[in-house]
């Protein structure tokens, strides 16, 4: 009498695990086919989906168009152009404007100098280096004042 294989039931088994995917694939495939898995359009989708690119027309070049003969809409009498010439005033109304020191408008209240952190408020605005304030254009601040620079003129403005 013969033993019989040990094997025998790792083949059958390893033939239904082969088998096993390829009868789910296929009873998935069939029960996909049977829905109807596509969604209805609008009537203007529809339109939409219909558009073919070649239908569209190229654009022909244009010349451009010459004008003649622009008139102005407004009419500036020129009695009225020349009084205005002599009212206006011949000195730069920069002269004419009041003229007021750095430090007679800037107030520094606090300066916080921590690691690359420097900060200052001046007539109670918090300002950095680089920013801008009336006075002018604040360029450091140290640890004992602020030095805000005006066009060409620098000051050092000390804390007290």
């Amino acid at each position: 009498m013969r033993a019989p294989r040990p094997n025998a039931l790792s083949e059958r088994s390893m033939l239904l695990f082969l088998s096993l995917p390829v009868c789910v694939v296929v009873v998935v495939s069939i029960v996909f086919s049977s829905l109807k898995m596509k969604p209805s359009l609008s009537p203007a989708e529809k339109s939409l989906s219909a558009f073919s690119p070649d239908a569209v027309k190229a654009v022909p070049v244009r010349q451009p168009l010459t004008v003649s003969s622009l008139d102005s809409p407004l009419s500036i009498p020129r009695t009225a152009a020349a009084s205005l010439k002599k009212e206006f005033p011949s000195t730069p109304l920069a002269q004419l404007a009041p003229q007021q020191s750095l430090q007679e408008r800037i107030d520094v209240s606090l300066v916080l100098v921590n690691g690359l952190r420097r900060m200052a408020i001046i007539n109670g605005i918090v300002v950095k280096e680089g920013d801008m304030i009336h006075a002018g254009k604040v360029e450091r601040i140290g640890r004992d004042g602020i030095m805000i620079k005006s066009g060409k003129e620098s000051r050092w403005i000390k804390v007290e």
